[in-house]
Parts: C-alpha cells; structure tokens; sequence
C-alpha cells in the first residue's frame, strides 16, 4: 500500500512539490523511511533532536531524468492537531473514528455505530449526535470498510485544505512562502529577514568555544514551585512576555570583543555576556540567578542557588541581581554593540493579533509567530549529518563517527554522523547572544514580582536579626 502511495506521486507533474504529513516527524517517518530506502532514490534528511525537520528525495523516472520530494510534518508548521486546524480555517472538518474499533475481523462489519468506549478523545453528545445520523429510521447502516475509507480521505482533504488556506494567508500578509520554511520558528524568521531585517543591522554569528561559553548562559524560564495553600495570594500573568522584552529590549548586534579581567573596574558595567564569580546575600529567600547543574545520574538541571559558584551570566541581570544583594567579580567576557532589532516585528504582529478575534486564523498564526522567532536564534550551530546506506558499507563507518544507527530491516541503515572534526552550518539563521538576551530580560523582568516575595520575607528577618545581636551585645555589657 505504502509502495504503491509513493509511486501514485513519482511523477513530473509532482517535480519539487512539499508532500505534507500530519505528525510526521516523531512516527509516522519511520515506516516512510523504510519505503523511500527501498526505492533507487537519493535520499537527504534534515534531522534535529530525533526530530524529522524536513526529508528530500530524489526519484529517477526516466533516462537522466529526476524529480524531487520534499517530505514535511504540518505539526512543525502549524501545532495543533488536524481537527482545531480544520475549524480555524474553515475547511473539510475531520471526522470521529473509533480506532479502538480498528481491527482485522471487523473490516466487513455493516451494522449499528459502535459502541462510546470504541471512540478517542470525543464527548458523549458528539458520539450521540454521530449515532443519531446512523437511527433505524434513516435506513442508513454503518459500514466500516467504507467509514475507514471516507475517514482517511477526509483527512487528506482537510490537512491539503488548512496548508493552502495557511499559505495564502501568509503570502497575503508578508509576501513569503511557506513551503520554503518546514518550521514555524524558520517561517518566522524568514517573514523576520525579508520584511523587518535592516541591511545595515549584522546579527552576530557565533560558533566554537566562544558558542560554547555564551551557551551557559541560555538557561530558559525561570521556574519556581510553592506550597499548594496559601491566603490572599495575588497572581500576575504578563501578557506576551517574549514578545514584550524582544519590543522593549535591545540586543546584541555587530561584531563581538572578547575580554578578560574585571572590566568593570574602570568603568559601568557594558552590554555583553560574561563569566562571573558569584555570591549571593546571606538572608535572600527567593534566588533569582540561575545555573545548569549536573546531576547525579550525569543529566542536567536548571536551579536558582545559594552560596558561592561560577557561570556565565548577561549584564542585565548581572546589574539586577545586584540590586538584590548579589556581588560579582567578573573574570572575562564577551561585549557586543546593541539596537532595537526586534522592535518592528513584535509591533506588526501584535497589531494584528489584536485586531481580530480570538477565534480568527490570523489571532492564533500572530501568536505563533510572536512566540516563534527568539527560538530558532537558539539553536546549535552544531550540526549532525544522516544518510542512508547498505549493509555493506563498512568504509563509511569507517570514515565518519557514527552517533546513531536506525536499522530500516531492509538490508538498508540510516546513520547519524559527524565528521572528524565537529563541522558548523554556517548557513543557519542562528544568534545565540539573541536568545540569550531575551530569556536573560525576561527573567529580570519577572524578578520584580519575585522581589515583591523577598521584601516580605527579607526586611523582618534582617530587623529580628538585628534585634538578637543588639539584645546578646545588652546582656554582654550588663555581665
């Protein structure tokens, strides 16, 4: 079946189209891969963090004639699941099926709906109002074979559907292309480059060591955990945190300086990314510096300790946190030039989240693109390679160091690789000064509110110590 899918689309009219599948990357991949191996194919796959980010093949058809594939995961492009995406844009909905009711014996089965218990992720009035269209007086039966039938091609349809309602959309707004992007976080860079990206602006591009140091320094959200129980608690929600900093912030931009020595000796602290001793104030009961900690299995955790460590930290939350009580010495760094890059992008999308409806494509497609483009400045410049090959190629192996083997049992493997010396995709739109500075402001900001929990705490305990030292100092004078 999946043979006869995949030659039913090996044909010129199909040359260079984007066959898009639902939730593609992380399972139903696998049993492509083991088709496509099997055809005299060239294959090319673009994997991150097991991920399937984007799969090209490229099938001969006749005498030094080719046309090429390009298999995507909609998910990466627009998460959520089918049946929100069909509802959003209005198109085919998907159907309910009862996947519990999926098995060989039943294939010929005509007769009532199967029972509630059969059906996934649906309520009992949406499986009563499927029944009702199935009652004795409409004389229709329910035919399996056919409902399985109608229920795939209605998939097909719906997901075909959304793709080309999402690229209109999008072309109409910015004048972009989504099949050029297989990501929501690349697709929003791209609108990013093409409509807001000043040509005198140069982002840094940042690889090896000097990658590896301001990497310590990306450490994500800041998460806290309290007792389930609490009186007159006040919660705070900050709308479009990301969003916000990346509006109101500058970030690192220009050609990066590397230093060494406490810079800030001979003048304020300057923009930039540094190592740092740290100590923190002795009565903080809410720490609002971060660290990557390794743990005892050889994972890695995020904490917010006391005491004394070393890290890579930015200038903003350095000159924060100070205002907390922390003391620093900084050993070395990295300084950039700063600007409002980012600026123009959040105003553009945000006006248009926010002059539609929550229940308008363009109010959840804003949203993702908000929340999407600091991401992909994260990213690692570091890049692993796969390829598929035959069982008898030792010399391969020999050659490259292997990171994974996936056995296709197929007389076929595909392999993640590096080569001997850790190669770099110069050509990735990657920043990691940028993701850094927006989590790192990020977290300053939130750390008002954490400062608003430490005053509570922080004032008496230093006034009920002072009072035990004036008291002991009392008794000692007396005795």
């Amino acid at each position: 079946m999946l043979i006869a899918a995949i030659e039913s689309i090996m044909k010129p009219c199909y040359k260079d189209n984007v066959v898009y599948l639902h939730n593609f990357s992380y399972f139903d991949a696998v049993f492509l891969i083991k088709i496509l191996s099997s055809f005299n194919a060239k294959i090319s796959p673009i994997i991150r963090d097991n991920c399937i980010i984007d799969f090209k093949c490229k099938f001969q058809y006749s005498n030094n004639k080719f046309i090429t594939l390009c298999f995507r995961d909609s998910y990466l492009l627009i998460p959520s699941s089918l049946s929100n995406r069909s509802r959003l844009f209005k198109v085919l909905k998907k159907d309910i099926f009862p996947y519990k009711f999926l098995k060989l014996e039943n294939i010929n089965y005509i007769g009532s709906v199967p029972l509630f218990e059969e059906f996934d992720n649906i309520s009992l009035e949406d499986y009563n109002n499927y029944v009702n269209n199935y009652k004795p007086h409409t004389d229709k039966e329910w035919n399996f074979k056919n409902k399985l039938i109608d229920y795939c091609e209605r998939d097909v349809i719906s997901l075909f559907q959304v793709i080309a309602e999402f690229r209109k959309l999008i072309f109409d707004l910015f004048r972009v292309d989504v099949l050029r992007f297989p990501t929501i976080s690349s697709l929003a860079f791209g609108i990013f480059r093409s409509n807001f990206l000043l040509k005198d602006i140069k982002i840094p591009l940042i690889f090896n060591d000097i990658y590896k140091d301001i990497k310590d320094s990306y450490t994500g959200g800041s998460v806290d955990v309290f007792k389930p129980y609490g009186e007159n608690i006040k919660g705070y929600d900050v709308n479009s945190l990301y969003p916000y900093i990346m509006k109101f912030c500058k970030m690192p931009v220009a050609t990066v300086k590397y230093f060494t020595g406490d810079i800030s000796l001979i003048g304020d602290i300057p923009y930039g990314i540094f190592e740092v001793e740290v100590e923190t104030p002795e009565y903080i009961r809410h720490p609002i510096l971060q660290v990557k900690a390794i743990t005892k299995k050889g994972g890695t955790r995020t904490i917010s300790p006391l005491g004394n460590w070393t890290s890579w930290y930015h200038s903003e939350e350095i000159k924060n946190a100070m205002k907390f009580g922390y003391k620093f010495k900084i050993l070395r760094g990295y300084t950039f030039d700063s600007e409002f890059i980012l600026t123009e992008y959040v105003d553009k999308i945000y006006s248009l989240k926010s002059s539609v409806s929550t229940g308008d494509p363009i109010y959840i497609i804003s949203k993702l693109l908000l929340n999407s483009l600091y991401g992909i400045f994260g990213m690692s410049p570091e890049t692993e390679n796969h390829i598929i090959i035959s069982n008898d190629n030792e010399q391969f192996i020999l050659d490259y160091k292997i990171l994974n083997v996936l056995d296709l049992n197929n007389g076929n493997y595909l392999l993640t690789y590096n080569r001997k010396e850790t190669s770099h995709n110069t050509n990735l739109n990657i920043s990691i000064p940028i993701a850094s500075s927006i989590t790192a402001m990020a977290r300053v900001y939130m750390s008002q509110f954490k400062r608003i929990l430490c005053l509570s705490y922080f004032i008496p305990i230093r006034i009920v110590h002072l009072q035990i030292k004036l008291l002991i100092l009392k008794l000692l004078v007396q005795n």
